[in-house]
């Protein structure tokens, strides 16, 4: 009788152990930027969960326009803090301003407005990933200035996660 039940139990715990690489569905803002040449601009963060090992994501860059703004990004184990007094809570895209500016708050450069410098990264349940924009044109002439990243999932047989669009209107 007890040989039965270690059989079933021993059997569950196996079905529990299967390797599980597709997170469940994150949204990073659709469209993000900053309207002038403020130290602040939107950026969008979520929250990776889901999984039961890391994954490698992958970053496709698409200038679709003018002169591409950079591209940042944070992976942490905590949230980005926010402080609005600092920027301008007014964002016109739908994200949150930035915390403290471009280079602050453990932002690392995805896309420097001509390259990739990270083409891919290894993220855990838990992890928080975070990106915004901040432009790299002139003031003048005002025209939109956008790039798109693509996510994509190497660990699930590149399924793609999300596209994000960045916007510089100067």
């Amino acid at each position: 009788m007890y040989g039965g039940i270690a059989s079933k139990i021993g059997t569950l715990a196996k079905k529990g152990s299967a390797v599980d690489v597709t997170p469940a569905a994150v949204n990073w803002t659709g469209t993000l930027g900053n309207d002038d040449i403020s130290p602040c601009a939107d950026y969008t963060e979520e929250q990776i969960l889901g999984i039961n090992q890391a994954i490698t994501l992958t970053f496709t860059v698409t200038a679709t326009s003018g002169t591409p703004p950079s591209v940042y990004y944070r992976k942490a184990s905590s949230p980005t803090s926010y402080s609005p007094e600092y920027c301008d809570s007014s964002n016109q895209y739908g994200g949150t301003p930035t915390p403290e500016g471009k280079t602050t708050g453990g932002f690392s450069t995805l896309y420097n407005g001509s390259s990739l410098v990270v083409s891919s990264l290894s993220v855990s349940s838990g992890d928080y990933l975070a990106f915004f924009g901040f432009g790299n044109a002139p003031p003048f002439p005002p025209a939109v200035h956008s790039v798109t990243i693509r996510i994509n999932n190497q660990s699930d047989s590149n399924a793609v996660l999300d596209t994000i669009i960045f916007q510089q209107i100067m």
